[in-house]
């Protein structure tokens, strides 16, 4: 496991928000208690992402990004890697569900990852997300 983040330190770790406003929520949602990431979408340009780099740099040969998101209704949930769309759900996501998605990493490089978690004026929750690479 080259990282993981629960956010139940009370910290963002290196996530950020992209297009939106990222902070700790606690003890309203998460899926490892007590505390998850959650993103505001307050843009007018577009949605917002949580947004991270992540480095697999190293003699592996695979890797991935592992998380849980749950999202307000009316988000339809997609990845960019590296600035490119790898991944985008064909309908809408049901709010007040925990999602859990695998994202193939790049190897040998810092790879930025942006998920798209909330739309203007909604929000978009990310819990236990974890790099792992063998």
């Amino acid at each position: 496991m080259l990282r993981y983040d629960d956010f139940d330190d009370g910290t963002l770790g290196s996530w950020k928000g992209y297009r939106g406003e990222i902070l700790i929520e606690s003890y309203l949602y998460y899926r490892s208690w007590p505390n998850c990431a959650r993103l505001y979408g307050n843009s007018i340009h577009g949605s917002g992402c949580f947004e991270i780099d992540v480095d697999t740099t190293g003699p592996y040969t695979e890797a991935y990004l592992i998380y849980s998101i749950q999202f307000d209704s009316g988000t339809r949930p997609s990845v960019d890697v590296n600035y490119t769309k790898t991944f985008e759900a064909d309908q809408q996501a049901s709010s007040n569900v925990w999602y859990r998605f695998a994202i193939p990493l790049p190897l040998s490089l810092v790879t930025n990852v942006r998920i798209l978690a909330a739309g203007n004026q909604r929000n978009g929750y990310l819990d236990d997300a974890y790099v792992i690479a063998k």
